[in-house]
Formats: C-alpha cells, structure tokens, sequence
C-alpha cells in the first residue's frame, strides 16, 4: 500500500501531539491545569485573604495559569519546530511517499532520502481521525494524513499492525 502526501505545519502539530498522547499525563493536562487553576481560584475566593494559605494558593494559581496557557502554546511551538526541522532546506512542503509492506515501511521524501524500516524497528502505533503516526525505535516519527487510506487501506493497515504485535495507542 502506497500513500503520497505533503506534510502541512498542521500535520506536524497533530503528528507531536498524537505523540504526547502516548503517555497517561499529557493525555489528561488539557483538563487538569484548568481545572487545577479554578480550584485555586475557589479557595482564594472563599478564604480569608490574609491567611497563609490564601497566600499559597494564589503562588499555586500564577503556576497554574502558566501551565494552563503555557503548554498549549509549547506544543504547537515544538511541532513548528519539527516541521521547520524537517523542511530547513527546501520551505514549499516536500512530497513524502510511505509505502507500507508486509516487510516493513519505506519512506521517500522528495527524490533523493528513502528511509527503509522493518516491523522489528516500529515501537507504536497511533491512529485517530486526522493523524496515522507509526513511531519508530530511534524516536522517528512516520505520519501520514489518516483521510487518505481507504477502507481496504485500513483493513490492511489494521492487519499489519495486529500480525506484528504493534503496541497501540490514542
């Protein structure tokens, strides 16, 4: 199975925050440092405000707000900077062919880089509505727009990835 793309910054943003969701705490921090900074915000409203407490909570809050505006905007920066990374030659965005076998995947970037990848190097597998992302031993991210595969695409991809033993994630 063949699939041919040009990977947007979008993409790569979708791509590294499929990544982080891999993991229990990025998954879940979208929510959690909201709802951290409205908790903070309920005990210093409803506190005396010249307690000891009070005056933890609102260090808590400034930390909570942070992280609650912060961590978005890091993300989308990281995976700018992925894109960026990976276009510093050429800025019109490069074709990428990746080619899915039952040996293994092989990647083409433009006409000169193949990189060639056999079932033992993938360590994970994501896959939502916009992203298919395969993640690779040395950290290398294979990803592909998921609304490009078909229906017998997918049927085939699941089978791949389900004779392999591919750990799953998302």
């Amino acid at each position: 199975m063949k699939i041919t793309h040009k990977a947007t910054v979008t993409d790569y943003i979708a791509a590294y925050r499929m990544f982080l969701r891999k993991n229990f705490v990025p998954r879940y921090d979208e929510f959690l440092w909201p709802g951290f900074t409205l908790l903070c915000l309920a005990v210093i409203s409803a506190g005396d405000h010249r307690s000891v407490l009070n005056g933890i909570f609102r260090l808590l809050l400034i930390f909570a707000v942070v992280f609650s505006v912060g961590l978005p905007l890091l993300r989308r920066f990281n995976g700018y900077r992925n894109y960026r990374e990976a276009h510093r030659k050429s800025p019109a965005p490069l074709g990428t062919t990746t080619e899915i076998k039952p040996e293994g995947i092989i990647e083409a970037t433009g006409a000169s880089s193949e990189r060639e990848y056999t079932w033992s190097n993938v360590t994970g597998f994501g896959q939502n509505a916009r992203i298919t992302l395969f993640l690779m031993a040395n950290s290398y991210m294979i990803f592909f727009p998921t609304a490009l595969l078909d229906s017998n695409q997918h049927g085939e991809l699941d089978h791949f990835i389900s004779e392999q033993g591919i750990k799953r994630w998302s």
